[in-house]
């Protein structure tokens, strides 16, 4: 089953790249970044020794997954990472949209941006779902008209896109986040020198809810887990932690759906909640049968700027086809300095009620 959290961040949050002159920062807090930091504070806790051969990590780190944490914006459910509904989607407009070529491409680009859903509409049927507009002359209210309820596309930040819930349930416009840049000084104290530069924030309006899932509880119970999530709380998440930046609270919530249970599971497509890599056995077999977009996640990191390999990633919210062949790669990095890094690219899966080969 899958474990939730609230995460509310007291302070901003600095997760990117080395810069020139200015950090990048990514926008969100990538399933890997969660399941690092999770595996750090274990081993600062003492609950895993620090000095472990490469394949006892990987069976530790492969004890549990995460998800890339989503907007926690109402009290029932969570909201999951889903993308490339405009490809399920776009046959099922209705007739009196498509000759207005102006409203089709609004409502396809709308498609497009969404990257979140709330937990019903991965039951749905989509073949019998049906988009409409309220209003023909500006379109902006989007509706999608499925069997069991009627669903609208919210506009949210810049940071997240848009996100498909059921019609009447929030605000037609929620402001989760913010892109914020820093400036800092550096005074060289023997030439007086002044070095200038500017640091990547993001600062979160909303609580984040992240999934946790135990798969083997010999190694990694949920409590380890909830111990190091209070810990890397307290000494914050991400870069500049020396500044106060990614100080978080976290705490249990029971979710109205969520539970594996909740999904229909005779089917073999999954929508992944996080960065997911396949296995390099399986890679070519899952990557003809899935609908995703890829990113590199690698890279330099952390303060001594230790050089992680870089892995093709699917992003999340990538639709995925598989059977038992869904298990993620994880990479144990040698730090060559202070200890290894160990990164799990094998994030919750949730199951989605669609054959993707019938499209």
């Amino acid at each position: 089953m899958i474990n939730w959290y609230k995460l509310e961040f007291t302070t901003p949050v600095h997760i990117g790249e080395r810069g020139v002159g200015i950090e990048s920062v990514t926008t969100r807090l990538h399933s890997t970044t969660l399941h690092a930091a999770i595996m750090n504070a274990l081993i600062m806790l003492g609950k895993l020794e620090p000095k472990l051969d490469n394949e006892t990590l990987i069976n530790v780190a492969s004890s549990f997954r995460v998800t890339t944490p989503s907007p926690y914006i109402y009290s029932k459910h969570p909201l999951y990472w889903i993308n490339g509904l405009h490809v399920f989607l776009s046959r099922n407009i209705t007739n009196k949209i498509i000759h207005y070529p102006r409203i089709y491409n609004r409502i396809i680009r709308a498609l497009k941006r969404v990257n979140l859903a709330t937990p019903y509409f991965f039951n749905e049927e989509l073949n019998k779902c049906q988009i409409t507009c309220e209003d023909m002359d500006s379109c902006n209210n989007i509706e999608i008209q499925c069997d069991k309820r009627t669903y609208e596309i919210i506009e949210t930040d810049r940071l997240h896109g848009n996100i498909i819930i059921e019609k009447g349930v929030v605000e037609k416009t929620i402001y989760i986040a913010e892109q914020i840049i820093r400036p800092k000084n550096i005074i060289d104290r023997v030439t007086n020198a002044s070095n200038p530069y500017y640091i990547g924030l993001i600062q979160y309006y909303k609580p984040l809810i992240m999934g946790v899932e135990i798969v083997d509880e010999k190694c990694i119970s949920l409590k380890d887990v909830e111990d190091a999530l209070k810990l890397v709380g307290e000494i914050g998440l991400g870069g500049k932690r020396t500044y106060g930046f990614g100080e978080f609270r976290y705490s249990k919530v029971d979710m109205a759906i969520g539970h594996r249970n909740n999904f229909r599971t005779d089917k073999k497509t999954f929508v992944v909640q996080g960065l997911f890599t396949p296995g390099l056995k399986y890679m070519a077999e899952i990557l003809e049968k899935s609908i995703y977009t890829i990113k590199i996640h690698g890279s330099r990191s952390g303060f001594t700027g230790a050089i992680r390999k870089p892995i093709i990633t699917l992003s999340e919210g990538s639709i995925i086809e598989c059977t038992n062949n869904c298990k993620g790669l994880i990479v144990v990095d040698e730090d060559g300095f202070f200890s290894k890094i160990v990164r799990s690219f094998d994030p919750v899966k949730v199951p989605f009620n669609i054959h993707i080969g019938d499209f």
